[in-house]
């Protein structure tokens, strides 16, 4: 009879967790909002209603927790990227509209490790954070290195000026927003992003948006919004 060692077992356990997880919400639909904290419904009040776009880094899930569903279910269309395969897989099933990107964001288009968390909202590319999980007693579901793309090239893929950014990547929203070409033509009308803990990188971001002509108008639990002032 073979024997299953507790590594084993939790990893198969683990993996159960993470479909079922994903898998619920097909079977059922919310009317209002889909963020985590209504976020989708400040955007939108921040936003011109027709026609809009959106750039979703670190998309995750299609539904829960997503930013941009509200949007997509309105009949908007954007671009999402989104590292981990199986909620790439959900996407191309729920939101075939949209330009999907399978790879992590960075300053430049290289190989980044990837560690994989359940609940994979957790899931990171930073050592820092990937650290600061380990110490909460969480375990990765796996880790391997994942191709990545500029944020300006996926900017670059937005033809509508009317559209948001949504950066949620643990631990990585500073070096990405630091990473913009802020002279593009093209720049979001809103940026939302996860509250940055180092308070010395969140005061180069927050002087970074400043200058270039953004104000803070919403803080959520998790995230902050910021509009462009023309």
């Amino acid at each position: 009879m073979r024997k299953f060692s507790k590594p084993f077992i939790y990893k198969k356990y683990m993996n159960l967790v993470f479909f079922i997880n994903n898998l619920k919400p097909l079977l059922y639909d919310k009317k209002k909002s889909y963020s985590d904290f209504g976020e989708d419904i400040i955007i939108e009040k921040l936003m011109n209603p027709t026609n809009g776009s959106y750039i979703d880094v670190g998309a995750g899930h299609p539904i829960i927790g997503n930013n941009s569903y509200y949007f997509y279910k309105k009949g908007w269309r954007g671009v999402t990227i989104e590292p981990i395969k199986f909620h790439n897989s959900l996407h191309k099933i729920i939101r075939k509209g949209d330009v999907r990107i399978m790879k992590l964001v960075s300053e430049d288009a290289i190989k980044m490790k990837f560690y994989e968390f359940n609940p994979t909202q957790y899931s990171t590319s930073s050592n820092e954070q990937y650290r600061e999980m380990i110490s909460k007693g969480m375990k990765e579901r796996r880790s391997y290195y994942v191709e990545s793309i500029s944020i300006n090239r996926a900017m670059s893929m937005v033809q509508n000026s009317n559209y948001f950014m949504s950066i949620d990547c643990e631990g990585y929203d500073a070096a990405i927003i630091k990473s913009i070409n802020w002279n593009y033509h093209n720049l979001p009308q809103v940026i939302v992003f996860e509250k940055i803990k180092n308070t010395n990188e969140f005061a180069d971001v927050k002087s970074l948006l400043v200058k270039n002509c953004y104000k803070e108008v919403a803080s959520t639990a998790n995230n902050i919004i910021y509009e462009r002032k023309k």
